[in-house]
């Protein structure tokens, strides 16, 4: 699998924008609501423009990530950090309150650790580790009763299988192998909007903050 920076993955997106402003804005779309910034800013983020620092900047390493691709920046981090950035940029935790309970003096001390790769001195990497650990051990998920753990699971299992199965699918349509009148084929095979509909609702999956915040498709 292909490694490539924060950078080399934007203008590899940049790359991939359709050619018209509706299609280029639903494009976008997925991106501003994981990033927490508007289509406008991914616009210039994926035009060369400008590039995002800060929460929107590890937010969009974690997006990338989701693409089942690797980003160079994520790849040098500590296991722990890492993890701690993805809670983070899932919305699982809140920046604020984890900057404060490892004990740095600011939100830039966390950045050093999570979007520079500077390495946590060893008090603060077992906070972050304890940090991750429990969050994994509480869990933000509803547990299951053992009657409807079977079915359930079912669901759960095949969803997980679909989203694998349809990665690849999806990333060879992407490419240039494909025109963009096949392109929209694909979409009008699915209904006009069921790609949209879909993405979605894969989006609002990302986390459970995500479930709450972004508006439900309605077409």
């Amino acid at each position: 699998m292909k490694t490539r920076t924060t950078e080399e993955w934007l203008k590899q997106l940049g790359l991939q924008l359709p050619a018209s402003d509706r299609e280029r804005g639903e494009f976008y779309a997925p991106i501003a609501e994981y990033c927490n910034v508007s289509t406008a800013t991914v616009g210039q983020w994926l035009g060369g423009k400008r590039l995002p620092g800060g929460e929107p900047l590890l937010r969009l390493r974690y997006w990338i990530a989701k693409g089942n691709v690797l980003v160079a920046e994520l790849e040098k981090l500590d296991p722990a950090v890492k993890a701690l950035g993805q809670l983070i940029a899932d919305g699982e935790l809140e920046l604020e309150k984890v900057w404060q309970e490892i004990g740095y003096a600011s939100r830039d001390g966390l950045f050093d650790a999570l979007l520079r790769g500077h390495i946590p001195i060893a008090e603060r990497l077992e906070k972050i580790r304890e940090i991750v650990a429990r969050h994994r051990r509480g869990g933000t998920s509803p547990a299951i009763d053992d009657g409807e753990a079977s079915s359930k699971q079912v669901v759960l299992l095949a969803l997980a299988s679909l989203v694998k199965a349809v990665t690849p699918l999806a990333d060879v349509m992407l490419s240039d192998e494909f025109s963009a009148e096949e392109r929209q084929a694909l979409r009008d095979a699915t209904g006009g909007d069921g790609i949209y509909r879909l993405a979605n609702m894969m989006n609002r999956l990302c986390s459970e903050t995500a479930r709450k915040a972004i508006k439900v498709y309605t077409g």
